[in-house]
């Protein structure tokens, strides 16, 4: 989630979760989560990697799923879409979209927002992600495990790291595709405040990865995704390659991209960062783009809207 939304525990809904922790890991292998069913012209949402290069945008909600719908389905290549499972709420709720959306579109799940991860316990990280793995074990191609981990707002680091790596096995005992993202606050003389920059050594990306990311992640995540706003800190122009680098080098085996990209800004700063990055090539043997949109419903829902057509010319280059 872009940072600057501050979201409290008040006025959020309570969350309960029907399906025990211990669901969670080897345990998974007699709910029927480990045999998946290949959707025609889709990726086996199983163990198969999403067709390279990603173009992902991000869906915060869906009340307007028709409108939605119609916007996905008239771009001129298929995207991903990171549907956002918001606390409170449960898989029954999203029945409808997921099963729309992955006809026209590949899926990322993403069952905590890193606004909300404070809020769950230990086990009802596990259960959250039990619950909806039992319910979209054939429609979603990709599971978020973490959002941002490396932020200070996500609660202390080794509880973080325990949930993170808690969704992790569970994923993995299911046969799925796990995706990590980074809240990126790197970079020589950044001098920004927070998220542009990390409030203390342990919240720096690089950091926090050798201190709370477990060798079994490290070796076996399939994917590592950048979560970007450059409105946090327009002075700093980060070198891509070399932080890609340097990625990949703590992650041996993981694809590279943007997992989160945004600007609350006019159409013309946010077509203009759309057309920077979409199109933007990286020289890195496992970089797959991603991008990841965050406002898609907002600016680009219904597809007349003008940057609708920026992204989809952005897209097909």
């Amino acid at each position: 989630m872009p940072r600057g939304i501050v979201v409290s525990a008040s006025g959020l809904m309570a969350s309960s979760f029907a399906l025990s922790a211990l669901l969670c890991g080897a345990c998974l292998a007699g709910t029927g989560l480990v045999s998946a069913m290949a959707r025609p012209g889709l990726a086996s949402a199983a163990n198969a990697d999403l067709p390279a290069p990603i173009y992902g945008v991000t869906v915060d909600s869906t009340s307007d799923l028709p409108a939605v719908v119609t916007a996905l389905e008239k771009l001129s290549r298929k995207v991903t879409v990171r549907i956002v499972f918001d606390r409170g709420m449960h898989p029954a709720d999203y029945r409808k979209a997921v099963k729309q959306i992955h006809r026209v579109a590949y899926i990322l799940g993403q069952p905590a927002d890193s606004s909300y991860v404070e809020y769950y316990t230990l086990d009802e990280y596990k259960a959250l992600f039990t619950e909806y793995l039992t319910a979209f074990a054939d429609e979603v191609d990709l599971w978020e495990i973490g959002n941002e981990v490396n932020g200070n707002w996500l609660g202390p680091p080794a509880e973080v790291s325990a949930k993170v790596s808690a969704a992790y096995d569970i994923v993995k005992a299911a046969g799925r595709k796990t995706a990590l993202t980074l809240m990126y606050n790197e970079g020589e003389g950044c001098a920004a405040s927070p998220p542009a920059c990390a409030e203390a050594a342990q919240y720096e990306m690089y950091n926090w990865v050798r201190t709370h990311v477990p060798a079994r992640m490290r070796t076996g995540v399939d994917y590592v995704l950048f979560s970007y706003y450059p409105a946090n800190s327009p002075e700093f122009k980060p070198d891509w390659k070399r932080e890609f680098n340097r990625t990949g080098n703590l992650f041996p085996h993981a694809k590279l991209g943007f997992g989160e990209l945004g600007i609350e800004g006019s159409d013309a700063q946010k077509a203009a960062l759309i057309d920077e990055f979409y199109p933007m090539h990286i020289d890195h043997p496992r970089y797959i783009k991603g991008f990841f949109w965050w406002y898609f419903r907002q600016d680009m829902v219904p597809y007349t809207k003008p940057l609708w057509g920026v992204l989809n010319r952005a897209i097909s280059q």
